[in-house]
């Protein structure tokens, strides 16, 4: 008769949860410019374009281990419409 098979739990069930003494949350303006563009009528208008980098770290020292993430993100606004 062959061993009866047992399916491992999930990681989310048996991973006991994080509890973070030290957490931190850091933005950075990596680049900031402007550019011009044509709207489909023709008339220019300036954005301004700015690259952040985002980061988030948690640290458990209990455990032993930190959690860092970071992300890019780029914000585009228009300045306002131009006239030549």
């Amino acid at each position: 008769m062959a061993p009866a098979r047992v399916s491992p739990k999930p990681l989310a069930e048996t991973a006991a949860p994080i509890r973070a003494d030290d957490a931190e949350v850091d933005q950075k303006l990596v680049s900031s410019y402007d550019a011009v563009a044509q709207l489909p009528s023709g008339e220019p208008v300036r954005f301004r374009v700015e690259k952040w980098r985002d980061q988030i770290v948690l640290q458990d020292t209990n455990r032993g281990f930190i959690v860092e993430q970071t992300i890019p993100r780029v914000e585009v606004v228009p300045v306002r419409f131009e006239t030549y």
